[in-house]
């Protein structure tokens, strides 16, 4: 009884293998590949104040057959879009890794930029309602972290780690 059982099973399990993984393998060659897949969201409101409203909308995540962004492929994040009112068309204009950093004066967000061009570090002053550039990033798995008058933006590559500190003005100055 138990050999015909082992044999049943060892069947049952040739049969998987051959009929069900192929199935599951064509459908994947003929879905359609899409840059971002889009997801329907709508803005929600990610921060307001009497002079400033952000709102985040979330697009899609990172797949491999991204073409036009500039991605590691062992990343598997979330890409949003951000708008503002007033509006700063910049922002308007770019894709965004899911880190959203807030201080007391204003915001770290990371751009997903065209090949060849990684990511860019931005900032954007709640305050005087300016976006400016701080940097460009390598393509990689970005956190931030605050530590006192800094916020220490951090991520590992295969080759390195990397730490990079921004000090941060008080409101008052």
């Amino acid at each position: 009884m138990f050999p015909i059982v082992c044999i049943l099973f060892i069947i049952g399990i040739i049969l998987f293998c051959m009929i069900i993984l192929p199935i599951i393998y064509l459908k994947d060659l003929f879905v359609k590949k899409t840059k971002v897949e889009e997801i329907k969201s709508e803005f929600e409101i990610e921060f307001k104040s009497d002079d400033l409203i952000i709102e985040k909308k979330f697009v899609g995540y990172y797949v491999k057959e991204i073409e036009d962004l500039e991605l590691d492929v062992t990343l598997n994040d979330y890409v949003f879009k951000f708008r503002t009112t007033p509006k700063i068309e910049e922002i308007e204009q770019l894709f965004f890794d899911m880190n959203f950093f807030e201080t007391e004066i204003g915001f770290f967000l990371i751009s997903i930029n065209p090949i060849p061009n990684g990511m860019t570090l931005w900032f954007l002053d709640k305050n005087k309602i300016e976006f400016k550039k701080i940097r460009d990033l390598v393509s990689s798995d970005w956190d931030f972290k605050r530590e006192n008058d800094k916020v220490i933006l951090f991520t590992e590559t295969e080759k390195e780690e990397i730490n990079l500190e921004i000090k941060i003005e008080s409101p008052e100055s």
